[in-house]
């Protein structure tokens, strides 16, 4: 997938995998997409709850295992910067000389001012650009500046993308990553008592998760809310992959 999916565009997703078909054949004819692993990078279809009508669309950067942390409002995954040039977009606050040349720089640049959140404000444009189209536009005679705009997420410490049976120590700093998701997915009642933690009413130490999650983020970097805000997805609640985009 590249940095074209947007707002009414069509897609082509593979649902097979997260189905069970009740046509044997069916299945038998599709295993290889059935069995297609769930990597970094693939952007998927999925909900919040199963019972949501909203559908979302993220692209995957931490798998069941990984670990996540975001440091100076990157995401950072198992010690690596996740940023990928040809899919990720910032907004940046683009300050020029002459409106009618920033036009023509754009369409000679091919970026369409809608798809790419174009606004006009006092001073200058803000506009969503990947790193590549940000360089280029850097070196236009006809920009005086070229500054990222970001909402700022906020960093977070080092957390552990849930797998199935993943066990984890029920801390106060622990837990802060993962109450909800054991409130929320794995459909447990979790209290903090005087000396510890008690999961449907009995005091432990541990927990076990039962399902595989999946780390979401949007390609708009500074303007999406996903799992920075509402945690890992579990894998029962993605409703296919992407295959292709029809704009």
């Amino acid at each position: 997938m590249n940095n074209s999916l947007h707002v009414n565009d069509l897609i082509i997703i593979n649902k097979l995998k997260y189905s069970n078909s009740v046509v044997p054949l069916l299945d038998q004819y599709f295993f290889s997409m059935k069995t297609d692993p769930c990597e970094r990078n693939d952007v998927f279809v999925f909900k919040h709850s199963k019972l949501d009508k909203e559908y979302f669309v993220k692209r995957c950067l931490g798998i069941p295992g990984d670990l996540v942390q975001a440091v100076n409002n990157e995401i950072v995954v198992n010690k690596s910067r996740s940023t990928n040039i040809n899919t990720v977009r910032y907004r940046y606050r683009i300050k020029y000389r002459h409106y009618g040349t920033l036009v023509n720089d754009l369409q000679s640049e091919k970026i369409d001012r809608f798809k790419n959140g174009f606004e006009k404000v006092s001073n200058g444009i803000l506009l969503f650009l990947d790193e590549e189209q940000k360089g280029r536009f850097s070196l236009k005679k006809n920009t005086i500046s070229i500054e990222r705009e970001s909402k700022e997420q906020g960093d977070f410490i080092p957390f552990v993308v849930p797998y199935k049976g993943y066990k984890v120590v029920l801390s106060p700093g622990i837990m802060d990553n993962y109450a909800e998701l054991i409130r929320k997915y794995e459909h447990c009642q979790i209290n903090k008592g005087t000396d510890a933690y008690l999961i449907n009413g009995i005091k432990t130490q541990y927990y076990v998760f039962k399902q595989n999650y999946y780390y979401m983020v949007g390609d708009n970097r500074d303007d999406s809310v996903d799992s920075r805000i509402y945690g890992p997805i579990p894998e029962t609640n993605i409703i296919g992959k992407l295959l292709f985009v029809l704009n």
